[in-house]
């Protein structure tokens, strides 16, 4: 029996306790909480990996190339990695996608080697092989009356980046930054191999959601694939468009955005940890809360709540080199002067990137919170592989045109982001997320009614 079952007497008004008394019900749920939070500590390396790749002598248009490589690599390892997820023992996938995870940032702790970076970088894109089987024994299992509070358990785990970030701020002014971030990198690996230990050791085996008898061929890959792509369109279609157009937003933002800071608005490194410090212990309250929201409420309205943030941090990044600080510059000057980079608090880039950063996250939460409550009983993890399959391949020449544009002009790269982000404000007004609705009546994606 599940813990939705199990609790579902209790009904979908029951306070905060009672709710995470149902979701910890499911022993695993412990288990793979704690290990995704470890992984979540050192995760925080990612969002300062550009910026660690063009400190090492990387080109703005080697850095997209790569990236776009992996998005491109992630998109069809999510393909198989769904199919993968519905036919295997989700406890070994669970089990592997840790065990990549300690493989990747061993790789980028050693070496500085551009062929070695990409195969470190290829091994964190294999983990979408085995990453929608991994999901799926979580959503499977928690209460989908509660399910964004548990998702937001997880994604709170992003909090502990500031441990990280505490350490990498203090290394700087002693070793650098690049050889700060490899050494990060090494210790985050071996963590995770010992974390990859813990599930192998406590995780229980789950089933496999299809019928043993079914031949596992090619042709039943691309039917499975089909049948849970017309899943998708038929489910959720609002958030299909919405997703597919915000992903490639987000990965033209990300992209620049801390390059841009440094190296054009002149804002330190040190500076720039404090800012993804201060956002991380920003996001923790917000996101419980919108989880709160999205499990009480309609998705339409948390959407447009936590989306109507992101035009406006286009637009501060934008007239940054214009009014590079909100406060004087006496301040900034004071407080640098107490713990060197707190004066990037008092720069507008701070604004922008932690309101960005924030409502990423918060975004994210209502996008896979809304999707868990949608989705069928069976082929969770393809659904899930096909859905974010897509949302990777319309973001992964993302990062190639952000490199060739930034090299031109970037701020035409957040000037892309502001367009792309008004339009999904019209769309989630209009239409809402979990379909197309016009005057009551759903739209298709065909365009027939």
């Amino acid at each position: 029996m599940t813990p939705d079952s199990r609790y579902h007497e209790l009904g979908t008004d029951r306070g905060l306790r009672e709710s995470i008394k149902a979701i910890f019900a499911w022993r695993n749920y412990s288990v793979y909480l704690a290990t995704s939070w470890a992984f979540s500590a050192f995760g925080v390396l990612l969002w300062l990996l550009n910026l660690y790749l063009y400190h090492i002598g990387w080109s703005y248009m080697t850095i997209g190339a790569v990236l776009t490589i992996m998005s491109v690599v992630s998109a069809l390892a999510r393909l198989v990695g769904g199919y993968l997820g519905d036919i295997a023992d989700r406890k070994k996938l669970s089990v592997l996608a840790m065990l990549l995870a300690s493989a990747y940032m061993v790789t980028l702790g050693v070496s500085v080697e551009l062929n070695m970076i990409v195969i470190g970088l290829m091994m964190l894109s294999l983990m979408d092989v085995v990453k929608g089987g991994s999901s799926a024994y979580i959503l499977d299992n928690v209460p989908k009356d509660d399910s964004g509070l548990a998702l937001a358990l997880f994604t709170a785990g992003s909090a502990l980046g500031v441990l990280t970030l505490s350490a990498l701020w203090y290394a700087v002014p002693i070793m650098g930054f690049a050889t700060a971030m490899r050494l990060l990198f090494l210790v985050g690996g071996v963590v995770l191999l010992f974390c990859t230990v813990i599930r192998a050791r406590f995780l229980t085996s789950s089933k496999s959601s299809r019928d043993t008898d079914t031949p596992h061929d090619l042709r039943d890959f691309i039917v499975a694939n089909v049948r849970a792509a017309q899943s998708v369109l038929a489910i959720i279609p609002g958030a299909f468009l919405v997703a597919f157009l915000d992903s490639f937003s987000d990965s033209l933002f990300h992209f620049g955005a801390y390059i841009y800071t440094n190296e054009v608005l002149g804002v330190s490194v040190l500076g720039i940890i404090i800012m993804v410090a201060t956002m991380l212990l920003v996001s923790v309250p917000l996101m419980l809360k919108v989880g709160r929201i999205s499990d009480r409420h309609n998705t339409r309205r948390a959407g447009l709540i936590v989306y109507s943030l992101m035009p406006f941090s286009a637009v501060v990044l934008i007239m940054a080199p214009y009014v590079p600080l909100w406060a004087t510059p006496e301040m900034q000057a004071a407080t640098d002067a107490m713990l060197p980079g707190l004066g990037a608090v008092f720069t507008t880039p701070f604004v922008a990137i932690t309101l960005k950063h924030v409502s990423d996250l918060l975004w994210s939460l209502v996008l896979v919170t809304m999707i868990q409550k949608s989705l069928p009983s069976h082929d969770t993890s393809k659904v899930l592989a096909v859905f974010w399959s897509v949302v990777y391949l319309s973001s992964s020449f993302a990062p190639a045109i952000a490199g060739v544009v930034f090299s031109l002009q970037p701020s035409l790269v957040f000037a892309m982001v502001l367009v792309l982000n008004m339009t999904i404000i019209m769309l989630v007004y209009r239409y809402g997320l979990t379909g197309l609705e016009r005057n009551g009546k759903r739209l298709q994606l065909d365009g027939q009614s």
